[in-house]
């Protein structure tokens, strides 16, 4: 019964972390640099200069443009039984104005989200032990840059304020193994987790160099951490084990560290008609090592057959994440004055190994090819791009994956074996007025 008590502890701080593919959000975002397969570090321009490389803020616009994310991903486990994503398609924004000052600084600001994929499962399912539901995370990035010209160099920087938002449902087993099996769903135990951090300051820095037709440029993002006292919520199972069981308070401390990236490019303008660039990002996801949800007593399950009353402790999560590297190419064609046709595509790597690697963090090797255009027409521009993102296919016979379960460790059956397919659709549209034009 005392090991009932430690299990019911960790139901309600739920052992399973953050979901999101390609660590937090796919290597591309902004429709723009979607077009371009992300290679937007030399030549960004207007609003997305802001997260891509802020030296490269520069004459007077407004811009906005919206793009959808939706993953396909499917999963069948060892014993045949398939499951898929149906997550549900946010939009994620971005607004942004710059303004050119003069001919030596230029100021911005603006509001964007990553482009990040959301998860949903069935609650019933073989995957459900790794995750039932991510599709309400949502963190939206507020931006003030300057960039300063200093002959052919550029130097910018900004201030980031960003608001997240996190919920997420998983199951844990209740399984004591005194009667009945480690998946029986009567001792289901649904827990979910939800944080709130709507202010967490962090910035960014940029540098770049017009060379005649080549333009060099770098970016640093730094790091940021969204905390707070999470919020648990949990149904317990309909095992009449837990009938008794009440749960008293539901906080704890929690914090989801996000890394440090660092960005560089090259663009060539081949002639009047065409620019190519190529980039390369690297993003620190070994922050996420392991995270830690602690209490700090303020969760006690009450009435525990045989105990009584039990204080929950801290807890610490596994995730075993690792950096991710990416290359980017796109191209960029002048059609006919005002008509532009652009192209691309990138390759990242997983941020996660086979021992670590389940439905709740779908980011395998991928591919992306991307493609768009534009048209100018005096100081308004329109623009729409569409990517087609593969992730490598996943067949994991090694995974070290387990059920949650406290009271009987040594027969908590693996959880992340088996086949997992996915791939991603991207598209967007943006408007812009551009003060500059002629």
């Amino acid at each position: 019964m005392k090991r009932a008590a430690v299990l019911l502890g960790a139901c309600v701080a739920l052992s399973a972390g953050p979901a999101w593919a390609g660590g937090a959000w796919v290597g591309v975002r902004g429709v723009r640099p979607l077009s371009m397969g992300g290679a937007f570090v030399a030549g960004a321009e207007e609003a997305n200069a802001l997260w891509y490389n802020p030296s490269r803020l520069d004459g007077t616009s407004v811009a906005m443009d919206l793009g959808g994310v939706f993953m396909s991903a499917g999963y069948t486990a060892p014993d045949g039984t398939a499951v898929s994503n149906t997550g549900r398609t946010l939009p994620n924004p971005t607004l942004g104005a710059v303004y050119k000052i003069a001919d030596l600084i230029s100021i911005g600001a603006g509001i964007y989200a990553p482009y990040s994929p959301q998860h949903r499962f069935p609650e019933d399912g073989p995957q459900r032990y790794s995750l039932v539901e991510s599709d309400r995370i949502t963190m939206l990035i507020m931006n003030v840059g300057v960039a300063l010209r200093l002959g052919p160099v550029r130097i910018g920087g900004g201030v980031q304020n960003v608001d997240f938002h996190l919920r997420q449902r998983t199951v844990l087993s209740g399984y004591t193994g005194l009667f009945s099996e480690p998946t029986d769903p009567d001792l289901d135990v649904l827990s979910e987790l939800e944080l709130h951090d709507a202010f967490t300051l962090t910035g960014n820095l940029g540098v770049s160099a017009d060379l005649g037709p080549v333009t060099l440029g770098a970016a640093v993002q730094l790091p940021w951490t969204a905390k707070g006292q999470a919020t648990f919520r949990v149904r317990l199972g309909q095992s009449t084990f837990f009938d008794p069981i009440t749960v008293e308070g539901d906080t704890a401390d929690f914090a989801v560290p996000f890394p440090w990236m660092a960005r560089a490019g090259v663009l060539w303008r081949a002639n009047d008609s065409l620019k190519m660039e190529l980039a390369f990002n690297w993003e620190g996801w070994s922050v996420q090592d392991s995270l830690i949800i602690d209490p700090k007593g303020q969760i006690t399950l009450r009435d525990v057959p045989g105990i009584g009353d039990y204080q929950m402790g801290k807890l610490t999560v596994d995730r075993g994440m690792k950096d991710t590297i990416s290359l980017h190419y796109g191209a960029d064609y002048t059609i006919l004055t005002g008509l532009h046709a652009r192209g691309g595509l990138f390759y990242e790597t997983s941020a996660f190994p086979d021992a670590t690697f389940s439905v709740a963090q779908v980011d395998s090797s991928k591919l992306g090819f991307g493609a768009g255009g534009s048209y100018q027409w005096r100081w308004f521009r329109l623009d729409a791009a569409v990517s087609y993102v593969h992730q490598f296919s996943r067949d994991v016979t090694d995974s070290r994956l387990r059920q949650v379960n406290p009271t009987n460790p040594d027969q908590a059956v693996i959880v992340g074996n088996g086949q997992y397919t996915s791939h991603i659709w991207i598209a967007g549209f943006g408007l812009a007025w551009m003060l500059d034009a002629p």
